[in-house]
């Protein structure tokens, strides 16, 4: 640990500032993305190592266990309990199920049918924005990292060329054409893990929603407070 730290304070000390703002902003952006599409997906920012699928799979059986028991008992205290849920076990499937039970009131085929059409796109947007973002912020340290590394080469020459043979005077371009790129590197290979579980996520999220839409749809996921008449 004393080592990282090290290397970080030579890395800060030695490296230009056209290099290390962009790549602390950089890293500052991807963790802050990836903070939030976890929040918004009801994950844990460690998710991809620990999956806890068990706990969202409770989540979402109680979710609909209490939306059904509304449907068979449309009252305020069915509903309420369904709310509760919601608030719970927060994620795009709960957003989409609120979005949907937002009017209590009978809704027509047809309006029934706009309104699951309007709660899946919208969630589905939702679920992929930021994803783009985090990937082109993967790219740009990548860039980085090759920047970090030519602007260190190009201190060496110049270092040597000016100083002759003396190791001493081009020490820091050295360190900078190797901890540069690393610490680059490694920013990157974040982004690049992030977008990769993010990515798979989402799209266990946007199947989970099309699956939801085509219960709500069907005769049998229909409220008995919600009339075809």
């Amino acid at each position: 640990m004393n080592d990282v730290t090290r290397r970080i304070a030579i890395l800060i000390d030695e490296a230009s500032p056209l290099i290390m703002m962009p790549l602390l902003l950089v890293c500052f952006l991807l963790w802050a993305l990836l903070l939030e599409r976890a929040s918004f997906y009801g994950e844990t920012p460690w998710g991809f190592l620990f999956d806890g699928h068990g706990r969202k799979i409770r989540g979402r059986l109680r979710i609909w266990r209490s939306f059904h028991a509304w449907m068979k008992e449309p009252a305020p205290e069915t509903r309420d309990a369904f709310i509760h849920e919601l608030d719970a076990h927060p994620s795009p499937l709960a957003l989409f199920m609120r979005r949907f039970t937002r009017d209590n009131a009978p809704l027509s085929p047809r309006l029934r049918e706009l309104r699951l059409s309007e709660a899946a796109a919208e969630g589905s947007r939702e679920i992929r924005r930021g994803l783009v973002v985090l990937r082109s912020l993967s790219r740009a340290a990548l860039l980085l990292a090759v920047l970090g590394a030519v602007e260190g080469a190009s201190r060496v020459f110049h270092d040597w060329t000016v100083a002759g043979s003396d190791p001493a005077a081009w020490s820091s371009g050295a360190v900078t054409a190797i901890l540069a790129p690393q610490a680059a590197a490694l920013v990157a290979a974040l982004g690049m893990l992030s977008a990769a579980w993010l990515g798979k996520r989402a799209k266990e999220l946007e199947d989970e929603l099309l699956l939801a839409r085509a219960h709500l749809g069907s005769p049998e996921g229909r409220p008995s407070w919600r009339s075809d008449r």
